[in-house]
């Protein structure tokens, strides 16, 4: 193991200064240090004024609130934050945002929509579409449901629906993937991302006059997405273990920016060797959508080697696609002195307590 976790930061730097896309926004603010006193909202998201032309429908509200009821996940009082139509999307929904909390008193928002439509949406039928779990004083909330329901149209291309709604006050956002896509600004944003784009992989990072960097919130997974599960990362040495709710072998390990490796056992340690197996999935260049291999390098290193024709440029996105169609960001291309190229992977030892996601395949 010792030889596969000595990563080296090479491009990421590179790619967030010249990349005009969200993805490069993200890789930037993952080692910013946050100052919570300038970043923080006013307010919970429970005490949120409801926003969305819908927000005075009562009746609808009420009905929302009993469907996100029944699945038996809010405890107490549930308070809307949204409620709307999408629009000029291939497939559109309505949508009612509810906060509540759960039985063991953590912050939790229910996206309940109805059936994703050609035409236009229906209340007739509401379910729970995604659900989030936000910081106390977040400064978004929303959800990336990467599969879609059975009763809804078909959205092209396999996408993924996602919304965003900003913290009151805030005055812009802007929501983008690892997986392609120019970033979207807005304080209520709708959107059908490419396939692939899930939890793991988007995010939106808002930004106030005080903070033209942004603040990172990753958003929340649907309910019929791969798990998703918070997770702290640590080394002692070259050795990575992760932490969160019963790690298992060949769970996924990414942070803000990269996948950080692959769960080999039930301790949470983590390797990144797994991925250069065969039969473990596919790596591509994002950009050009190249093919290749991966092999581990002489100092620990990932080295990509094209297996199609093609021009590859410094700085360029390499994603690795699990065999369950999980899509996750490896790092960036850096030629080295042997005319190959490497995967700067912008992971440094040591690590302590590194706010990661556990995702289960």
């Amino acid at each position: 193991m010792t030889k596969h976790l000595r990563w080296i930061w090479r491009a990421p730097w590179t790619a967030a200064l010249v990349g005009i896309t969200f993805v490069a926004v993200l890789a930037v603010v993952a080692d910013i240090v946050v100052d919570f006193a300038v970043y923080q909202a006013d307010e919970h998201v429970e005490d949120w004024t409801p926003r969305g032309e819908l927000a005075g429908d009562e009746a609808l509200l009420d009905r929302a609130e009993q469907v996100w009821r029944d699945t038996g996940v809010p405890v107490g009082d549930v308070e809307p934050v949204y409620a709307g139509r999408s629009s000029s999307l291939p497939v559109n929904v309505l949508l009612v945002a509810l906060a509540g909390q759960t039985a063991d008193d953590r912050p939790v928002v229910a996206f309940v929509t109805s059936a994703a439509t050609a035409g236009d949406p229906s209340s007739d039928q509401l379910f729970v579409r995604a659900l989030s779990f936000p910081e106390p004083y977040a400064m978004a909330v929303g959800f990336v449901a990467a599969r879609q329901e059975p009763s809804d149209s078909p959205i092209p291309n396999e996408g993924s629906l996602a919304f965003a709604l900003s913290a009151p006050g805030v005055p812009t956002m802007m929501l983008g993937s690892d997986v392609g896509g120019e970033g979207l600004p807005g304080e209520i944003i709708w959107r059908i991302l490419p396939r692939g784009a899930g939890a793991w992989n988007s995010g939106v990072n808002t930004y106030t006059d005080e903070d033209s960097d942004g603040r990172l919130t990753r958003l929340g997974a649907g309910v019929r997405d791969h798990a998703v599960t918070a997770a702290t990362v640590s080394s002692v040495g070259d050795t990575i273990t992760a932490r969160y709710d019963k790690p298992a072998a060949g769970d996924l390990i990414v942070n803000s920016s990269v996948l950080v490796g692959v769960v080999t056992d039930a301790s949470g340690r983590v390797d990144i060797a797994p991925i250069t197996q065969a039969g473990q999935g596919k790596v591509r260049i994002r950009s050009a959508d190249v093919p290749g291999v991966l092999k581990a390098g002489p100092s620990g290193t990932l080295t990509f080697t094209p297996t199609a024709p093609s021009e590859l440029k410094e700085s360029d996105q390499v994603l690795f696609t699990t065999t369950s169609g999980i899509v996750v960001r490896l790092g960036w291309l850096s030629k080295n002195f042997n005319g190959e190229w490497d995967v700067g992977r912008g992971v440094f030892l040591p690590l302590s307590n590194r706010p990661s996601l556990a995702v289960t395949p």
